[in-house]
């Protein structure tokens, strides 16, 4: 008894000491809070509520500063406020806390406070000392990061401070709630979605936002606290409406209705055509922070396109038309009760060109169109590009979807609607051209140009995309003694439609007398034309064009004793030809192909190959009995408005016309379809053989080789020869005008050299202006900086591409046979000179040649009221008057 007394003594001088030293401790000035200089420690052995005494710790090994204790789960703790700490618990023999007499833990608002640190002794067989010493410790509630103490080491053994697990203050992202730390507010297992429903219950039917709140991920401390909502609506990002939702289920879908009418003000008119959302927050109902307001989706209630936007090919069928699906995101219903009188309600939309826009690029297969009311209602809308003929690559355009008021039908929400707009870009496709003029000069689609002049029928151009066909006849053209070839007439077939252009049944006149030859056009198929077909003639009847429904396009220019024939085709003929005219591939070393495809090296080879050897494959000789049947095209509209509605311009048509623009003034062109002749019995043709159904052959020969070389048996050079061609061409209206290139104009120079040489004659110059004039249109066509926009007067018209001026000053009949100018396309003759092409003189009076059938007529067969006379110089006019004596 006597030692342990002294132990005691001993001990208790020690610590008298020990506690004089540490009541001198003075708390540091810098706040730890701002400055963030503090150490933490998890520790879990320090819990005073865990007792092990196998565990010995020593605090020792501390030096002086600010510490933080933090639990193994992360929340922040306190060093124990108590009057006495258990045995063996702490991880040490002595344990140190604050003693509870000294104070609670201070508030954030306290700032730095002193509280007396108790450090407890247990010696065997004696009570427990339970402040056996104690120092002033400096202590500070940082708020959400919890208390900090500024701490020195203990100088015995083995003495640590002890922890109390309970949190004061929770980590990042939780709150401390009932003394536990929890999240700071409920997950949110995914976004908020909005849907659509409607609800028949009442007279009139209405429309039913519905915002589906999330599900909750809570973690299984908090299950047992309640959780309250928020939501908010939004229309078009304005708040319209918020609500509060109290103690509702976290383990199911909780779903809030909002009625139309109670997004809109009383004020306001209730009209679809807005984006709608709903915000959410969500918190514990015990909690104090709730969780950042989650937006759901964004919901557009009204109609909606897709895609919005549409990129469609001028080469695209037309027969099979780009969608655009125009919808309804939310359902159209009308009242439950029978004697409502919307029960039949419905959508009655329209569609139309923005304005400012060429409208002829864009069509669509409706202009307006009536639907049914219902849920998941949708409208398909059609749209086709237009073959223009002008390569003005990628245009921007907009079609615009509107609905419209039809009393009896249109529920009151759909009144006022905004016009939907939908991108339409249009991408050209160059259409191509082919040529044969003169004696025997031919150019393909793709630019490959060479001489052939062979006499018979030829194949130009023979589609595998359709059953396009075109023919050509070649005759001998000679004048005197000179053996020439030239294209006397051509014949196309489209469909059941086949047009014959025929100079040739004049071979049988005397063609050294005979300066110029009419043609005559005659309709093989039976029944009228096919819609879309026309022909046309300029008003001296010396150019005649033929337009077919799927937008091929053939020029015929007479020559004095033949055709020049200048064909296009259309964007989806491409690489679907064959023929003379080549393949239209873009490649032009491979035009030279035979029927199964075999490149000639052998000009003559390959031009022979495409002869026409039966009289049944021959378009000449036939008659096509097949009349038009009632096909179901696609409609194709153009439709056109102002302020959201179609006028009546608005026009559809199941057969549309594919036709470049027009280059050339109004009234150039008259439509000569039906006056011209149908022939139902080829007897009624003149014979070009012993047998009708012969194929027309003229002993056929091959003529390459056109002529001798220069100079010509009277005497003209090859520089005469050029100097006349430039002189010619160089100085017409379309050469002045027109930007026909260097290189264009060389080409057509050296055709004229040659054709003058094999003609010994140097007028074959102006039987060349044709080839420039065509070379005039393609420069236009594929140049589309040369266009530009005339705004049309009315409002409810989009602006139209207009042709340069230069093109309608440069393309005028025979370029005004060289004796006026060209003004809009019209000729005005210079003085002494008259008729639509300034080709006759003033007072000269015609020059009669010969009779049709050398004037005979059979009454047996024809009305014989009429007889055809050759001639020239003849003036369209109704002054002209012939005599017989």
């Amino acid at each position: 008894g006597n030692m342990q007394g002294r132990w005691l003594h001993r001990v208790l001088v020690f610590i008298a000491a020990s506690r004089l030293a540490f009541s001198q401790s003075v708390c540091p000035d810098t706040d730890p809070c701002r400055s963030g200089n503090w150490q933490d420690r998890t520790e879990p052995h320090r819990d005073w509520t865990v007792v092990d005494g196998t565990d010995q710790h020593c605090d020792n090994d501390m030096s002086a500063g600010w510490y933080r204790f933090l639990h193994a789960d992360g929340w922040k703790i306190s060093v124990p406020v108590t009057d006495c700490v258990r045995e063996q618990s702490c991880g040490a023999s002595s344990q140190i806390f604050i003693n509870k007499t000294s104070g609670e833990n201070p508030l954030p608002t306290d700032g730095i406070v002193i509280r007396q640190a108790c450090v407890s002794l247990h010696i065997g067989g004696f009570p427990t000392i339970c402040c056996v010493d104690d120092w002033s410790v400096c202590v500070r509630h940082c708020g959400d990061e919890g208390l900090l103490y500024y701490l020195r080491p203990p100088r015995g053994c083995n003495q640590a401070y002890c922890t109390d697990s309970r949190p004061v203050a929770c980590k990042k992202g939780q709150q401390l709630v009932d003394g536990i730390c929890v999240d700071r507010f409920p997950a949110m297992a995914s976004q908020p979605l909005i849907t659509v429903n409607y609800d028949l219950s009442y007279r009139s039917s209405e429309i039913i936002f519905q915002c589906h709140l999330p599900l909750l991920d809570v973690a299984d401390n908090a299950k047992h606290l309640g959780v309250n909502f928020k939501v908010a609506w939004f229309r078009d990002g304005r708040q319209v409406k918020k609500l509060a939702l109290d103690a509702l289920a976290r383990d199911k879908q909780v779903t809030v209705n909002s009625p139309i009418k109670d997004l809109f003000r009383k004020s306001e008119t209730v009209a679809l055509g807005f984006d709608i959302y709903c915000e959410v927050r969500v918190a514990y109902s015990e909690g104090k922070s709730p969780s950042p307001w989650t937006q759901s989706n964004v919901f557009y209630a009204g109609i909606q396109a897709r895609p919005e936007v549409l990129r469609v090919s001028e080469g695209h069928p037309l027969s099979n038309p780009k969608q655009i699906t125009v919808y309804s995101t939310v359902p159209i219903v009308c009242g439950q009760n029978e004697t409502d009188p919307r029960k039949t309600c419905g959508l009655d939309l329209d569609s139309r060109l923005g304005t400012f826009v060429d409208q002829t690029d864009v069509l669509t297969d409706w202009c307006s169109v009536a639907i049914e009311g219902g849920t998941n209602v949708s409208q398909p809308l059609g749209v086709s590009a237009v073959r223009d003929g002008v390569d003005d690559g990628v245009r921007e355009h907009d079609v615009i979807i509107s609905t419209k008021r039809v009393v009896s039908r249109t529920p009151l929400e759909w009144v006022g609607h905004p016009p939907l707009r939908v991108k339409v870009l249009t991408e050209s496709v160059p259409s191509a051209d082919c040529y044969t003029a003169t004696y025997g000069h031919y150019k393909t689609f793709d630019g490959w140009s060479f001489d052939f002049a062979s006499r018979g029928e030829f194949t130009l151009v023979q589609s595998s995309e359709s059953n396009l066909r075109i023919h050509s006849r070649v005759w001998p053209c000679s004048t005197g003694s000179k053996d020439l070839s030239c294209t006397c007439g051509v014949a196309i077939l489209e469909d059941v439609d086949l047009v014959v252009v025929d100079m040739c049944q004049w071979q049988d006149k005397d063609r050294t007398r005979i300066t110029a030859l009419p043609v005559r056009i005659t309709k093989r198929s039976e029944g009228t034309l096919g819609e879309g077909v026309k022909v046309f003639s300029n008003a001296a009847g010396t150019e005649y064009k033929i337009e077919t429904l799927s937008g091929v396009n053939i020029k015929i220019f007479l020559a004095p004793l033949g055709l020049n024939v200048f064909i296009r085709v259309p964007e989806d003929e491409f690489n679907a030809t064959s023929g003379l005219c080549g393949n239209n591939n873009a490649n032009s070393k491979d035009d030279s192909q035979e029927p199964d495809r075999t490149v000639h090296t052998s000009i003559d080879d390959f031009g022979s190959s495409w002869r026409i050897v039966r009289s049944q494959d021959s378009l000449f000789t036939r008659l096509v009995k097949s009349s038009h049947s009632s096909r179901e095209d696609a409609l194709h509209c153009q439709c056109t408005g102002h302020n959201n509605t179609v006028t009546a311009s608005s026009s559809c048509s199941g057969h549309l016309i594919q036709q470049p623009k027009q280059l050339r003034a109004d009234g150039y062109w008259s439509d000569i379809s039906d006056q011209i002749e149908s022939v139902s019995d080829l007897s009624g043709l003149p014979p070009y053989s012993a047998d009708v159904t012969d194929v027309y052959d003229f002993k056929v020969v091959s003529l390459v080789a056109m002529a001798t070389n220069f100079p010509t048996a009277s005497g003209i050079t090859e520089l005469v020869a050029e100097s006349r061609c430039r002189d010619v061409l160089s100085n017409s209206n379309v050469a002045r005008e027109c930007h026909v290139t260097s290189a264009e104009m060389d080409e057509i120079v050296r055709m004229c050299v040659d054709d003058v040489k094999s003609s010994d004659s140097l007028e074959q110059a102006h039987t060349l202006l044709p080839l420039l004039m065509q070379s005039c249109e393609m420069s236009v066509f594929s140049n589309f900086s040369l266009w530009s926009q005339s705004l049309n007067l009315s409002p409810t018209l989009s602006a139209a591409l207009q042709p340069p001026m230069f093109a309608r000053a440069s393309l005028c009949s025979s370029d005004c046979s060289g004796h006026g100018d060209c003004v809009e396309s019209v000729c005005v003759c210079e003085s002494g000179y008259t008729s639509s092409d300034c080709s006759s003189r003033v007072g000269a009076a015609p020059q009669l040649f010969d009779f049709a059938n050398d004037g005979l007529c059979d009454l047996n067969v024809e009305s014989c009221s009429d007889v055809v006379l050759l001639g020239d110089r003849f003036v369209n006019s109704e002054m002209l008057q012939c005599m017989f004596y």
